[in-house]
């Protein structure tokens, strides 16, 4: 299954991918450095533990200094510049947004 239809079908997006753009791929080597993954869920727990700590819930890509929304589903990473990225996303480079 490819990653836009897996995405679909874990979780109906509440906005559609924008036009043109295409999402970041786990297979990148940016995001595979970073632990990257477009659901959060999808974390390596045994990679970044500290991602089940119950500080880290809020960890989220829309919640992230290096994301720019683009819509509700959808945003840009300073970081992983290959594609859009979820807003339900993660990284090991998470940092809050002030």
């Amino acid at each position: 299954m490819g990653l836009v239809t897996k995405l679909m079908a874990d979780k109906k997006p509440s906005a559609p991918l924008p036009e043109g753009l295409h999402p970041v791929s786990e297979s990148d080597p940016t995001a595979k450095a970073l632990g990257f993954h477009q659901d959060a869920k999808q974390t390596d727990f045994i990679l970044y533990p500290e991602r089940k700590e119950p500080g880290s819930k809020n960890q989220f890509c829309k919640h992230c200094a290096q994301f720019t929304k683009i819509n509700e589903s959808w945003g840009k990473c300073n970081i992983i510049s290959s594609g859009v990225v979820s807003t339900e996303g993660w990284c090991s480079a998470w940092s809050q947004r002030t």
